[in-house]
């Protein structure tokens, strides 16, 4: 498949190249093309806010072209002249099945169990991957030039996929470096990340990208924006390659996961002594999002770890794999099942009235006391409990993830979702893979992020089923 799309690419990159991109102001309408400054303050405002899966044998005998279907059996079951994922006989099949989401502001991306990459919503800045950069919405689109992959991170307008083998790919803007190949030159199609070959581990926010390697020990690298030391590095506002995040001017080593906010960063590694793990954060600090109780502006080495806000001790229980950040706030499990958060709780997603405001150390969100996964947004946070039912709350004015526009302190149930293979809360919209690999997507529609354009639509809390396209043959 990857000599298939090669020409395709070619092509695709040599067009990218002769017409200048448009862009959008980043709220789903064409606009002036602000720069990175543009895109932070806005956000900061706070407006609340594969293999074509085909028997091939049989294919070959009877003479198909497997390239244009995507099911085993080839039959147009829904008779809309097509083979392709909206037949119900798709349904589990590898080239129609999610395994991982990741979502951003006005985009989102999966990976088919077939290792394949599809990305839907806003394409001002050619985050989709599709060997275009328009001012308009994309629908859902299987990337090209990419196979094998397991696992998605998307930023504020660009977008990553990690393979198996450990290597990294990133499309879409590129003025920052957030996508980690030497160039400050935005793609429409995957590039690969320079110098990056064992990742274990990806996240994206913002302007900027993090990954964690399989090293023994591992080592913690992030790259693209630094205007606020989110990237580790103590000079330069970009870092265009993966820069080795560093502590008091050492490489920290032994970190097993990394969640990326707009401006910040944490990474949780096992605590010395004892089963749990501490958590470090570095980056912008104003907000709190440093969990360590200090009103530190800036930060560009984690040298303290998450306390405890009630008597500001150190918290090295936390569940490796929990941590999840959002705008400007991240959470994590601790060990029996209490949800931790610190940041901007401003819009009421800690939880009670009394956490409605900025936290400079970690309290617990009062509502859910056995969390097993937790994922985190701009400002509303999911988590699938013991049942294995997934909860969300925070901010639902645009109906993402109930049918009621409103603030949830307390938790809601996700419609009748059960043990998911993933949750991927966005900017006020929210997608799941359920247990079959069905993706859906309900909140904000306005710019295609639900990956199923709804005209006229500014939201909606009726699910919207994502079917992956394929590229024509």
């Amino acid at each position: 498949m990857g000599t298939k799309y090669l020409d395709w690419r070619l092509v695709g990159v040599a067009m990218f190249l002769l017409v200048s991109s448009a862009c959008s102001d980043g709220d789903g309408t064409p606009g002036d093309g602000q720069d990175a400054a543009g895109d932070v303050a806005e956000l900061d405002a706070g407006d609340v806010e594969s293999d074509v899966g085909g028997d091939v044998q049989s294919d070959v005998e009877n003479d198909v072209d497997i390239s244009s279907e995507v099911c085993d059996d080839g039959v147009d079951n829904d008779e809309d002249m097509d083979v392709d994922c909206r037949d119900e006989d798709c349904d589990g099949e590898a080239a129609c099945s999610f395994t991982q989401l990741d979502a951003g502001r006005l985009h989102a991306c999966g990976v088919l169990q077939s290792g394949d990459v599809v990305c839907w919503g806003w394409n001002g800045e050619a985050q989709i991957g599709n060997g275009e950069s328009v001012t308009k919405p994309a629908p859902p689109t299987v990337v090209e030039g990419l196979e094998s992959m397991v696992d998605v991170a998307v930023g504020l307008r660009h977008s990553c996929a990690l393979g198996s083998d450990g290597s990294v790919y990133c499309w879409g803007r590129n003025e920052e470096g957030q996508l980690g190949d030497d160039s400050f030159v935005n793609s429409p199609f995957p590039v690969q990340v320079a110098g990056l070959t064992n990742a274990a581990a990806i996240s994206a926010n913002g302007l900027h990208t993090c990954a964690v390697t399989s090293d023994e020990p591992s080592r913690l690298l992030c790259w693209g924006n630094n205007d606020r030391y989110q990237i580790g590095a103590p000079f330069g506002n970009q870092m265009r390659v993966p820069t080795e995040v560093l502590q008091s001017g050492t490489a920290i080593r032994g970190y097993t996961d990394v969640a990326s906010g707009l401006q910040h960063n944490c990474a949780m590694k096992p605590s010395v002594g004892q089963s749990g793990h501490t958590i470090m954060c570095w980056g912008d600090g104003e907000m709190g999002q440093q969990g360590n109780g200090r009103t530190n502006i800036q930060r560009s080495s984690p040298i303290e770890s998450v306390r405890q806000k009630s008597n500001d001790t150190e918290i090295r229980d936390f569940v490796a794999g929990s941590l999840a950040a959002g705008q400007n706030s991240t959470c994590a499990i601790r060990q029996g099942g209490s949800v931790w958060c610190w940041g901007d709780g401003t819009q009421g997603h800690f939880g009670s009235l009394d956490l409605t405001d900025i936290q400079y150390a970690a309290v617990e969100y009062p509502g859910v006391g056995d969390a097993q996964r937790l994922w985190h947004a701009l400002f509303h946070v999911c988590a699938e409990r013991a049942s294995g039912r997934i909860v969300c709350w925070g901010d639902n004015e645009q109906l993402a993830f109930d049918d009621q526009s409103r603030l949830y302190r307390n938790p809601v149930l996700l419609h009748d979702l059960a043990e998911p293979n993933d949750v991927a809360p966005g900017d006020r919209f929210t997608c799941w893979a359920d247990g079959d690999g069905r993706a859906f997507c309900q909140g904000a529609s306005s710019s295609g992020q639900l990956g199923d354009i709804l005209v006229g639509q500014q939201s909606t809390a009726e699910p919207q089923r994502v079917y992956p396209e394929w590229p024509e043959p």
